[in-house]
């Protein structure tokens, strides 16, 4: 079950899959997709002004803060991309301003490039 306080080993559970933006970020970068696989992989599309770009490699997840029961847990994905990393940073499981609560949990990425993912598989 998704919810704000994952311990780590749940976070990493839950982040598996095809993620989809909901929300862009005007003049910033967006995530537009994210596909994260139980086998260590992950590829995510990058978008700004109408221009897109794919990354793919392998990936790790970091805690940005130990877990503590009632908070919520922050981690970052690290992409490694040749010999370059692409991190994605402060991903968290949380609602969103701009939809309801029955939208429920939304996979958050509060630093730039910004995502509002879904997941849709």
């Amino acid at each position: 079950m998704i919810r704000e306080d994952l311990t780590e080993t749940e976070f990493k559970e839950a982040i598996i899959g095809h993620w989809e933006n909901q929300f862009e970020v005007s003049g910033k970068k967006n995530v537009e997709t994210l596909d994260i696989s139980r086998k260590g992989t992950a590829k995510v599309v990058i978008s700004k002004g109408g221009i897109k770009d794919e990354y793919s490699g392998n990936y790790l997840v970091n805690l940005l803060r130990p877990y503590e029961k009632g908070t919520v847990t922050l981690a970052e994905l690290i992409i490694k991309i040749n010999d370059e990393s692409l991190v994605l940073s402060n991903l968290n499981f949380g609602f969103h301003n701009a939809f309801g609560v029955d939208e429920g949990y939304f996979l958050r990425i509060d630093d730039e490039p910004y995502g509002v993912m879904k997941r849709k598989n």
